[in-house]
């Protein structure tokens, strides 16, 4: 009889599974190595980081990643960045194998939004959200769907009492990017429709829009 796997192990077969869902979609890309400080895709023009959360709680970004992404000079690095609908997913897949925790997946876990974020704005993000947990000492910060689509809907928000602009407090301006609001999902599907938040005036990312009839 297989053994039940561990919560990070559950957690890792639920990014497995987005990325699953990127590479049937997008298949000019290839699966790259899990050396650290690189991207999960490359399609050789492009670098891509796929990262997925429960639309309720967010995507955690990692410090590392941040800082070694900002490095890469070869090519552009676009965060795919999926929320899901998989809730109390550690309760619902705890006891189970590995097998059956990707079937589990592959049956219920549906992306209901999903959206193409520059390197640059997910930095700029993470200079603002990132908190260290005080019996820790880890830093992280949540990348939640509001924060997005305040920078695509220019939304006026309050924090510490003042008010603030996407432009004012992430320094993120609607001229240098093409924003673009993802649809809400109602069906399961692996044809995924993504937000935009990236870079104009990038040749590379330009003709990866134009090739996918996104812009």
């Amino acid at each position: 009889m297989s053994e039940a796997i561990s919560k990070k192990t559950i957690q890792t077969l639920i990014g497995e599974r987005f990325e699953d869902i990127f590479e049937r979609q997008f298949c000019d890309f290839e699966k790259q190595s899990d050396k650290d400080g690189e991207p999960d895709f490359f399609n050789g023009k492009i670098w891509v980081e796929t990262k997925t959360g429960f639309i309720h709680y967010g995507v955690r970004l990692k410090p590392r990643q941040i800082k070694f992404f900002q490095r890469i000079k070869s090519a552009p690095v676009l965060y795919a960045v999926g929320y899901h609908n998989f809730e109390n997913s550690i309760e619902r897949l705890n006891g189970l194998d590995e097998d059956e925790v990707r079937e589990t997946l592959r049956k219920e876990m549906r992306i209901v939004r999903s959206y193409f974020v520059s390197e640059d704005i997910i930095r700029s993000i993470w200079k603002e959200e990132s908190r260290t947990a005080p019996n820790s000492l880890i830093t992280y910060a949540m990348l939640k769907e509001r924060f997005l689509k305040a920078i695509i809907e220019n939304k006026h928000f309050f924090r510490g009492g003042n008010h603030y602009t996407p432009g004012t407090y992430y320094h993120v301006y609607r001229s240098n990017y093409h924003l673009k609001m993802a649809p809400l999902f109602t069906e399961l599907t692996e044809k995924l429709n993504y937000g935009l938040l990236l870079q104009k005036n990038d040749r590379r990312i330009e003709r990866f829009l134009e090739e996918r009839n996104l812009v």
